[in-house]
């Protein structure tokens, strides 16, 4: 069996449990026409990342990588990336730049941005237990 045969079948079985369907998930039919909703696309989201070491977020499976087969080739594609540069300390204070000009804040965590958003859909102050 090929890495990406076995990529398949492991993206094939979390959608299944996912989706609570039994046997093998068709893999050109897109996940919201199988009965996905946003939690489970949520949920998808973080399988992914922990099953494969690879980042995709909400709206890449909502918008562009909808289907069991384009979830496998973006795995395959992000695993061939090189993997980025570690950054270089701050030569000055964090907070500003060496002209002591405000530095722009980096953006929060995936995971953050993800509680915040359904914090705000679900009307919760502050952030969603987790």
């Amino acid at each position: 069996m090929t890495v990406v045969e076995q990529v398949v079948e492991q993206v094939d079985e979390v959608v299944g449990k996912l989706l609570e369907m039994p046997g093998s998930v068709p893999r050109d039919v897109p996940l919201l026409d199988l009965g996905a909703d946003s939690l489970v696309l949520i949920e998808l989201a973080d399988k992914i990342q922990h099953t494969f070491g690879v980042d995709i977020t909400v709206v890449q499976l909502f918008e562009e990588i909808v289907t069991i087969e384009a979830i496998t080739r973006w795995i395959e594609q992000e695993r061939t990336l090189p993997a980025p540069a570690a950054p270089t300390a701050p030569t000055a204070d964090a907070g500003e730049a060496e002209d002591g000009a405000p530095r722009p804040q980096a953006p929060a965590p995936i995971a953050d941005q993800v509680n915040h958003l359904i914090a705000q859909l679900l009307e919760m102050p502050g952030s969603v237990p987790r």
